[in-house]
């Protein structure tokens, strides 16, 4: 009922006072693996860098690598979903097909890619498999 609430109800910023009339978006900044500093470098900088490293959209932790994408969760009776940004961690070659067609954001015509959501989302305790 909290989510409905929240959805439903007229809300303003509490800084600006701009009222707030779209759904609410959580976003996680890293996969729960990450142990570095979770601010992002662009996403140029992967394809030259060494090691570890997080960027706006992709983190390479040793040798797994991670997406971030977004997770629709739907409410019963409202029209819109609750968007959640999550990371979900790939096999190297679907990260390479991702990684090399993001410039063209093709990746909506791409085949669904398998993958393990790569952080904890309160109340489902994991590992859970998705696809993207």
């Amino acid at each position: 009922m909290r989510w409905i609430d929240l959805l439903t109800r007229e809300r303003t910023c509490p800084c600006c006072n701009t009222p707030l009339r779209d759904l609410l978006y959580l976003a996680y900044s890293a996969p729960e693996e990450w142990d570095g500093d979770n601010t992002s470098q662009d996403n140029d900088t992967l394809h030259s860098a060494k090691g570890d490293i997080l960027t706006n959209d992709f983190c390479r932790i040793l040798d797994r690598h991670f997406v971030r994408t977004v997770m629709l969760l739907p409410f019963h009776d409202i029209e819109g979903c609750l968007i959640l940004g999550i990371w979900v961690h790939l096999d190297k070659p679907r990260f390479d097909q991702f990684y090399e067609t993001y410039p063209s954001g093709k990746q909506g015509s791409m085949e669904m890619q398998f993958g393990w959501i790569a952080n904890i989302i309160p109340g489902y305790p994991g590992p859970h498999a998705c696809c993207i």
